[in-house]
């Protein structure tokens, strides 16, 4: 009797652990202990994209490509469809949803829903309408941006950070901050998107730091997380930093001939002073944060909580004129230059 109860119970725990296993399949989304954001079937997304048209793409990355479409009830939506068979889409895919279903912050992109059927994974975001920074930054828009706009952006930006850094357990690094993924509505609030590639901290501990496959983008990663493969929320401070970089000179992380913007500014600065960045439209406190932002080491970074204080000192004596002086020729100064 013992070994028939025994054996019973082997097999239990062989279909419980199934079970399982199931409940832990990718496309087993609405298993985790979240709110379940909205599905959507593939045909109804098929539908409302004309059949997937190019007409209809409005970005492509490295996983796929996100299409902007209006739902039946009306409401403009983006919706990234990834590369069918994608392991790294597989993984993304499940780690969007686990983290933006739980975050509510204001310059966090929304998700609306998801769909998985038939090999296909997409997700249903809101449509922002002015596209990232990067578009912003290289023209594709028909906007541009004072000085205010462009400290405010990076507020918004450092605030999302500082959300995602502090206020939310397990803690979360993004790992993939740049201007690409900084979204802008239209009343100019900074949007941070893509979590894809982020990391969880450990659950309800201190530690700051996780041993992780590098992965990122070229000009933006932490160079103490390129040399060591520790990911900290240093590691996303440095992004930050090199976000800020391209606020304040309008030109990419990664220059054509494969230089990187934090070295050229680095130079420049010990070479001609802060003049090379336009010391009299700026305030002398983000230069600071500029260098410290994007240290060689992490030890030395500010954490985002500093970041968000200083950047709303800035803003403050940016809309109350306190700035030693006026910037108000700043975005065509600068969209001259790039």
């Amino acid at each position: 009797m013992r070994r028939i109860r025994g054996f019973g119970n082997l097999r239990l725990g062989f279909y419980a652990s199934k079970r399982k296993k199931r409940a832990r399949s990718p496309d087993d989304v609405c298993v985790l202990n979240i709110k379940c954001p909205r599905r959507f079937s593939s045909e109804e997304l098929r539908r409302v994209t004309n059949d997937f048209s190019n007409t209809n793409v409005i970005g492509i990355g490295g996983c796929g490509r996100v299409y902007k479409a209006m739902l039946d009830d009306g409401q403009v939506v983006a919706i990234k469809r990834g590369e069918q068979g994608s392991m790294l889409w597989k993984v993304g895919f499940r780690s969007e949803i686990e983290l933006l279903s739980r975050f509510h912050h204001n310059n966090v992109l929304d998700l609306i829903g998801f769909c998985v059927e038939r090999g296909e994974r997409m997700l249903v975001y809101n449509y922002i309408p002015n596209g990232s920074v990067n578009d912003i930054l290289l023209g594709k828009k028909e906007i541009q941006l004072d000085w205010g706009s462009r400290v405010r952006i990076a507020l918004g930006s450092a605030r999302a950070l500082e959300y995602l850094h502090y206020d939310v357990n397990p803690r979360v690094i993004h790992r993939n901050i740049k201007s690409t993924n900084i979204l802008v509505d239209d009343y100019l609030t900074a949007k941070v998107a893509h979590f894809d590639l982020a990391k969880i901290l450990p659950y309800g501990g201190d530690s700051q730091v996780i041993s992780t496959q590098i992965a990122g983008t070229l000009g933006y990663l932490d160079p103490e997380y390129l040399s060591t493969g520790q990911l900290s929320l240093n590691s996303d401070v440095y992004s930050f930093g090199v976000l800020l970089l391209e606020l304040i000179t309008a030109r990419p992380a990664r220059e054509a001939t494969g230089g990187l913007l934090v070295t050229v500014v680095k130079t420049s600065l010990e070479t001609w002073g802060i003049s090379v960045l336009k010391e009299e439209l700026m305030d002398p406190f983000l230069k600071d944060s500029l260098l410290t932002c994007v240290q060689e080491l992490g030890s030395q970074r500010p954490s985002m909580s500093d970041a968000v204080k200083e950047l709303e000192a800035i803003l403050a004596a940016t809309e109350t004129g306190n700035l030693p002086h006026s910037p108000s020729n700043y975005s065509n100064d600068i969209e001259n230059d790039r």
